[in-house]
């Protein structure tokens, strides 16, 4: 297992030490490219460790000094809580194929994970870039839209539909449609930056949109 964490780009996070390991192939193309403009870096391995972060924010087992202890406060926890109930009711609503639809309560560690990543990567993408991040390359396509296309791309895929079927059942991350998708509708600067209208099937109504930490998504 050891062994094999090298090899697939991935990153774990570890509550025990308060850190993230990241894994040598996540740092080779085509998740991290050295190469490759800022706002593609942030949407893909920057995701990545936004992604472990959000997993990493959940713990509240130890304190400030590494003590075991609870360090959420009873009105923490019900703001958690309402959090991830939003995002376990998208999830259920999801049809990932032949009718079956995902498990929201199965997912929702990871699918917050997802929403935190994007939110903490597309955050200091837009930091670091300002005001130019609305501005059109010669490619046609302004940074923020690159952030956007960089993380959709990542999630590419192909699968049997056995595999997807199992992966439904058992795994306890979403499909990657539903990852792309979901974390992006709950965006309004994914609207913004594509200049969506508000009846798209990519932008969430106000009201239906999930937040973290009890601050709206930019």
């Amino acid at each position: 297992m050891a062994a094999a964490r090298l090899v697939i780009p991935n990153g774990f996070p570890d509550q025990t030490t308060n850190s993230i390991v990241l894994t040598a192939a996540s740092l080779q193309t085509p998740l991290f490219d050295a190469t490759a403009p800022l706002e593609v870096r942030y949407g893909t391995f920057g995701f990545l460790v936004g992604h472990e972060l959000g997993h990493i924010l959940e713990n509240h087992d130890f304190d400030a000094e590494g003590q075991p202890m609870e360090s959420w406060s009873a009105a923490d926890s019900t703001a958690h809580d309402e959090q991830t109930a939003c995002i376990i009711a998208q999830a259920n609503r999801y049809v990932a194929g032949e009718g079956a639809h995902l498990d929201g309560k199965k997912t929702a560690g990871e699918n917050f994970g997802d929403l935190s990543g994007i939110y903490y990567a597309y955050t200091a993408m837009a930091k670091d870039l300002g005001s130019h991040a609305d501005d059109k390359g010669p490619d046609g396509y302004t940074p923020a839209q690159r952030f956007f296309v960089a993380y959709a791309q990542h999630w590419c895929t192909a699968e049997r539909p056995d595999f997807a079927r199992e992966n439904l059942r058992d795994d306890g991350h979403a499909p990657a449609r539903y990852r792309t998708n979901a974390p992006l509708s709950n965006m309004p600067a994914f609207a913004h930056a594509f200049s969506c209208a508000n009846t798209a099937p990519m932008v969430r109504p106000a009201p239906t949109r999930c937040s973290l930490w009890g601050l709206a998504l930019p």
